[in-house]
């Protein structure tokens, strides 16, 4: 043995921790880097599901499920889009109805006020009966 400080023993450049393990995560993440952990996490889950697809044959078919069913939902979310996209031009459609009965509503009550001066101006003749006076 080269050294020994604090229980780590060093041995031609190989060293061997002997102190105790870490008190909490937080101090693992701050030793080693969250990355690290979560890398390590990620990599032992591939792992177990590629070893556990491969004992039952299943990995192919659930590829295939996973595959047909993100088709499905892309034709649906298509589908969905077309119609949201008809559902906007009909109620654009609607405003514009709306507005125009609106006008035609506002039209049809003009007060009578504004209407007296015309009805003024309209004369009613009523038909006289002709009188011929006989020519000698």
């Amino acid at each position: 043995m080269d050294s020994a400080e604090e229980g780590v023993v060093v041995i031609k450049k190989a060293e061997i921790d002997t102190r105790a393990p870490f008190q909490s995560v937080r101090e693992a993440v701050i030793l080693f880097g969250e990355k690290v952990l979560a890398g390590e996490l990620y990599s032992n889950k591939l792992k177990e599901m590629h070893v556990g697809g491969m004992e039952n044959g299943k990995i192919s078919s659930k590829l295939g499920t996973v595959t047909a069913e993100l088709e499905e939902t892309k034709q649906s979310l298509e589908k969905a889009k077309e119609e949201s996209m008809i559902m906007a031009n009909c109620l654009s459609s609607l405003k514009e109805e709306l507005e125009r009965t609106k006008r035609e509503l506002k039209q049809l009550k003009v007060p009578e006020a504004e209407m007296e001066p015309e009805i003024e101006h309209v004369k009613v003749v009523k038909s006289r009966p002709n009188h011929h006076v006989p020519l000698p």
